[in-house]
Order: structure tokens, then sequence, then C-alpha cells
């Protein structure tokens, strides 16, 4: 598998491989609530398909209400899901298509030792640091937020620890294609969503 493919990076690899996803039916550990690295799965959002992978669940790093705050609107039911190559955690919020424009947050999560249990020789700040060199090397980089970050198409990317972070949000500049075209409010609203996650984590 060539290094794009295994890229889970960039707002349409992470999108389509979150959309694809489904629900899974196996209850997630019953842990630590929001305001930590980990939470109990939130009903709205349904459980993990692999019970006790993760210890870091993305829906408790931005709960659906402070997405709705975050989107400004009513939501649909969110999706928290598994991902692959590398194995990471992920939960999307979207709103209400029939009470306004479709706006979307999706929150990506891996961690160091999944990183490596999927077979790549590194942890989270080295699979970081790789991913920007190859796929984003002139991308911006952003301050003061985890111990570093950058934007990406319309994301921003963030190491803190042991922990890589992709926070996605589309909807508010309609038709941009990446975050280099995006508006301020664009890009406030996914700066904000982003410093609300890493604050999240310990």
């Amino acid at each position: 598998m060539n290094a794009r493919i295994r890229n889970v990076f960039g707002s349409i690899i992470l999108s389509t491989a979150v959309l694809g996803a489904g629900c899974a039916t196996t209850p997630a550990p019953a842990t630590q609530q929001p305001n930590g690295t980990k939470g109990t799965a939130s009903q709205d959002a349904g459980p993990f398909d692999d019970e006790g992978k993760f210890t870091i669940d993305p829906c408790a790093l931005i709960t659906k209400a402070d997405a709705e705050s975050i989107l400004g609107g009513p939501l649909v039911k969110p999706i928290r899901s598994s991902m692959i190559d590398p194995d990471g955690a992920s939960c999307s919020y979207y709103t209400d298509k029939s009470k306004g424009p479709s706006r979307e947050l999706i929150i990506i999560v891996l961690e160091s030792d999944n990183i490596q249990k999927s077979g790549y020789n590194s942890d989270a700040k080295e699979y970081f640091a790789y991913t920007k060199k190859i796929f984003h090397p002139d991308a911006e980089t952003v301050p003061n937020l985890g111990d570093s970050a950058f934007w990406s198409f319309r994301s921003i990317e963030v190491l803190k620890g042991d922990t890589v972070l992709d926070i996605h949000v589309q909807g508010f500049d309609e038709g941009l294609a990446d975050i280099e075209s995006s508006g301020p409010k664009d890009r406030k609203v996914i700066l904000d969503a982003a410093s609300l996650a890493v604050s999240r984590l310990k």
C-alpha cells in the first residue's frame, strides 16, 4: 500500500472514511467523563465496535452540546466510529439539513499505542512529523495549540503528548476547497473547536 493511501489525514480521505463507517454494536467501557482523555460511550453517538481498544473518546473531547454551539444549529444523531490504517477513533456531528445549511464537525483521535499496533514503526510524535513532512510540507503553523499544530485543508491537525487530533469543520464558507481560501469566520470556528478538544486532553 503506498503512502498516499496509508495517510488518514486530509479532508477528503477523512470525510470518506468517517462517512463510510457505520455505528457499532459493542459497548465501550465506562471510564472518565469529559474534561479528561477518556469517556463513557454516549447514547447519542453510539458505542465503539472494539471494546477497550481506545482510551480516548472523541465524543467526550467535543460533546453534542458543544457541537450544537459550534455548528450553530440542531444536529442529527452523531456517529462514533473506528478507523483503520492506522487504527483511530472518530466522532462526527452534522446539522439537520431540514433546519438550514448543512455543517459538519469531525474529531479524529490517533493514539501512539494504536498507531504502533497498526504496523507503523512510530509513535504519535513521529507519525505527526512524518505526515506533515510528506503531505503538508508548506502548511501554516497554528501557534500555542498542543505541542505542535498546523492547518490542513479544512482541518487543524494537532500533536499533544501521545495523541494526534484532527479537527475538521465544514459548511461555514460554502464551496471552498481548503483552509488557504477560507475566510476568518471559518478559521475561527475550526480553531475554537480544536482548542476546546485539546483543552480536554490530559
